[in-house]
């Protein structure tokens, strides 16, 4: 995966089939082109965009409509965050406690807004860019640490 084929799709009973023949190319796909496949096949499963019937939306069963969450982790994340809200690194702390306390409130800000409001795309990118500098600044403090370890 993934393969290159050729095959014909065909409309049956409001459903899209194919014809029961696959022709196959010899042909490897690198590492790039895996990757934007699967990216492009990803960005199209999480917006719906892959379409299986060829229902109207009055005939539509609820195959290609977002799954609703299995369980509301609302009440859960922000009992989280409202701990996470006493992490603070204490003078004789170990120094990476201090970005790695800020990395835990950033990812539970972000997962605060994740299951209050996942339609805010503007503010999950607001969050993930704070979660990523606290991230950084991990990395920055690991590597300080690393230098006197070699």
């Amino acid at each position: 995966m993934p393969a290159y084929i050729k095959t014909v799709l065909l409309p049956f009973r409001s459903r899209i089939i194919y014809d029961g023949l696959f022709q196959t190319h010899q042909i490897l796909f690198g590492s790039g082109i895996t990757s934007d496949l699967r990216e492009i096949y990803l960005t199209a499963k999480q917006n719906n965009r892959i379409v299986e019937t060829l229902e109207t939306d009055a005939q539509h069963t609820g195959r290609n409509r977002p799954r609703k969450p299995t369980k509301d982790w609302s009440t859960r994340v922000d009992a989280l965050r409202v701990d996470a809200q006493e992490l603070t690194s204490d003078a004789g702390a170990p120094t990476i406690q201090g970005p790695v306390f800020s990395l835990v409130k950033a990812s539970l800000e972000m997962a605060h807004v994740s299951v209050h409001d996942p339609d805010d795309i503007e503010q999950l990118w607001e969050r993930a860019r704070k979660t990523e500098r606290a991230l950084r600044k991990v990395f920055a403090t690991l590597n300080r640490a690393a230098v006197f370890d070699e």
